[in-house]
């Protein structure tokens, strides 16, 4: 997965967008989220597959700039999450 943002560092309240290799196959009926996981705060927001392999997402604004470790889950009806 690539991440791509137009400012850096990121401070919250813009759009990212997930990029996964071809082989990669999102299913349109699926429901996405990015969890955000840092040392101070966890967030987890919807994503939206704009493309046949890339999600967009807005990036949760907060006062304190952190690194954060960023995953992608994939609820699909029929299926378990994965992530």
């Amino acid at each position: 997965m690539e991440l791509s943002c137009s400012e850096a560092p990121l401070y919250g309240q813009m759009m990212i967008y997930a990029k996964f290799d071809k082989n990669v196959y999102l299913p349109e009926d699926a429901e996405f989220y990015f969890t955000y996981d840092g040392s101070h705060q966890r967030h987890v927001m919807i994503a939206e597959r704009i493309e046949d392999n890339v999600l967009q997402s807005s990036v949760p604004g907060h006062g304190l700039q952190e690194t954060v470790t960023v995953s992608v889950c994939l609820c699909s009806e029929g299926y378990s999450p994965v992530t």
